[in-house]
């Protein structure tokens, strides 16, 4: 991950539309882990004042945006190192990144940001200031158009919602990236298909009230191996 504990280096990708937090949560995990972040804003902001964007078409355009940001963060896995990355991507992107990670000995974890709260999202679009030279603002029109191209992203990932407090977020961010990729997925799998078993065989059985003791049981364990893992995913490093 993004410490000296780490087993393998990790692209940590935010993603998600503009105004969701995906710089304000990556610029926090960067603090915290000492992990570069590489925005795509930024990179396009510097690139932008030699007019190589001059009459490019859309489809070159994003094309150079995720190969600057994946070639820096592969470079820090050729360094052993993660690499934070803060840019809009899609399912496309997402796994070819995930090959990139692999082909270096590490991992991809993707962190969507998204804001619940339509009234909120547009505040906090039109009230921002990024300050990144030699770039523009954008407004909400800007935003509902990105809503339209980008497709919802649908590869493994972590989702956090803006409404949460950043702190919050943060948290669960972390937890994320510590739990060992295969586990995290075996043992959620597990509690969630023992959970639905539970509520069918409950669903079948509900006039047994000695069954259904059984069946709260049953549900019992499930929910506590799914609130154990979430609360103490460290312990499941292998």
């Amino acid at each position: 991950m993004h410490d000296d504990s780490a087993v393998s280096p990790q692209i940590i990708a935010f993603a998600g539309l503009p105004g969701t937090g995906k710089s304000t949560l990556a610029e926090a995990l960067a603090r915290v882990s000492r992990t570069p972040v590489f925005a795509g804003d930024w990179l396009m902001g510097a690139l932008k004042p030699y007019r190589v964007f001059d009459g490019m078409e859309d489809a070159t355009y994003f094309a150079l945006y995720d190969g600057l940001v994946e070639s820096l963060a592969a470079r820090q896995l050729m360094l052993g190192q993660s690499a934070i990355t803060d840019s809009v991507i899609n399912d496309e992107t997402a796994e070819r990144w995930g090959r990139a990670a692999g082909e270096h000995g590490g991992e991809l974890r993707v962190i969507e940001c998204v804001c619940s709260d339509i009234g909120l999202h547009r505040r906090r679009v039109e009230g921002r200031k990024r300050n990144i030279p030699n770039w523009h603002e954008i407004d909400w029109a800007h935003v509902e158009h990105m809503r339209a191209t980008f497709p919802a992203l649908t590869v493994e990932r972590l989702t956090v919602d803006a409404v949460e407090p950043v702190e919050a977020n943060l948290a669960k961010v972390r937890d994320y990236l510590a739990a060992p990729k295969r586990n995290l997925q075996q043992v959620l799998l597990a509690a969630q298909c023992l959970r639905t078993d539970v509520r069918r065989t409950a669903g079948r059985r509900a006039g047994a009230a000695e069954r259904g003791r059984h069946d709260s049981g049953r549900m019992g364990l499930a929910d506590g191996i799914y609130g154990f893992h979430r609360k103490h995913r460290t312990l499941l490093r292998p």
